[in-house]
C-alpha cells in the first residue's frame, strides 16, 4: 500500500502519501484493495480515491477478435493489445495439459478462440498466469456460444471428441469458403451431404 501511495502522489492524486497511508490504516482498508487498473480524479478528496481504489470497477480495455483469424494473428493482436506476451499465448495454444482441461481434442487451440469483441482488464504483470486468463476466456467463449448446438446444451465430454472435431473442421472449412453469413448455411449443407454420402 505504500509503494501505491508513493505512485499515486507521484501522479498528483493525492497531496501526501504518508497521510494517505495513515488514513487508509484509520479506516482499516488498507488491505482491501482490488486489483487492477483505476482511473481516478487528481481533484477528489483522498477519501474518494482510496473508495475508488477499494470499491470502483477496473479500467476494462475494449479488444477485438475479428472471425478467421489463424491462432498466431489471434497472438499478435493480445500482444498489441498489451494483454499477454506472443511467446506466452504460443506456448498455450500448444499445451497438451491446458487443451485437455478445456476439452479441445486437437493439438492445438486452433478454431477455439472465440472471435468477438471482449471487454478485458490490461494485467499489471504479462506473464504465463495471465496468458492463461485471457486465452481460458477466449475458449470459454467459445464453449458458451456454442452450447446450444451441443444435445444436451453443455460442452461435450472426452466421449464426445471426434464429433467435436468433425464440427470445427467443418466451421473451418465454411468460415474459409464463404465471408457471407447467410451463405455459411448452404456452404456447411453441401459439404454435410459429401460427407454423408462418403
Amino acid at each position: 500500500f505504500t509503494a501505491l501511495a508513493e505512485e499515486l502522489e507521484r501522479l498528483g492524486a493525492v497531496s501526501d502519501a504518508d497521510k494517505f497511508v495513515l488514513l487508509a490504516r484509520w479506516k482499516k482498508v488498507s488491505g482491501k484493495l482490488r486489483s487492477g487498473r483505476f482511473r481516478v480524479n487528481t481533484g477528489w478528496i483522498p477519501e474518494q480515491v482510496l473508495d475508488q481504489l477499494i470499491n470502483g470497477s477496473p479500467v476494462l480495455e475494449r479488444v477485438t477478435i475479428p472471425e478467421g483469424l489463424t491462432w498466431w494473428e489471434t497472438g499478435r493482436r493480445l500482444e498489441a493489445a498489451g494483454m499477454l506476451r506472443y511467446e506466452d499465448f504460443k506456448k498455450l495454444v500448444f499445451d497438451p495439459q491446458f487443451l485437455r482441461h478445456w476439452g479441445i481434442p486437437f493439438d492445438s487451440a486452433e478454431g477455439f478462440l472465440y472471435p468477438d469483441t471482449y471487454l478485458l482488464m490490461r494485467p499489471l504483470e504479462l506473464n504465463e498466469a495471465t496468458a492463461r486468463t485471457v486465452v481460458g476466456r477466449l475458449i470459454d467463449t467459445f464453449w458458451r456460444r456454442t452450447a446450444p448446438l451441443w444435445s444436451d446444451g453443455k460442452r461435450p465430454g472426452p466421449g464426445k471428441a471426434d464429433e467435436v472435431r468433425k464440427l470445427v473442421i467443418l466451421a473451418s472449412i465454411v468460415e474459409k469458403e464463404t465471408s457471407v453469413p447467410a451463405e455459411r448455411s448452404t456452404v456447411a449443407g453441401v459439404y454435410a451431404n459429401r460427407l454423408r454420402l462418403g
